[in-house]
């Protein structure tokens, strides 16, 4: 699908098509994430990719005090 980028105001957006935005959840209001990809493409993500490096650390710290922490919760 090729779309072009259109002037708003002093910004550049992209106008997606109806049937695209309501298949992928596009609804105003909503916030999603935009990424460079190394590429040079765009990712939308719903996802935050700041949150999803923190989950993926306190991950890591869990497995290693896994011992401690549930010492501690006890």
């Amino acid at each position: 699908m090729k779309i072009e980028p259109k002037r708003f105001g002093n910004s550049i957006g992209f106008l997606l098509p109806r049937e695209l935005a309501i298949r992928l959840g596009f609804e105003e209001g909503r916030s999603f994430f935009l990424r460079e990809t190394p590429d040079g493409g765009l990712l939308i993500s719903r996802d935050d990719p700041e949150l999803e490096a923190t989950l993926t650390l306190v991950d890591g710290i869990m497995d290693e005090y896994d011992d401690l922490l549930r010492g501690l919760a006890k």
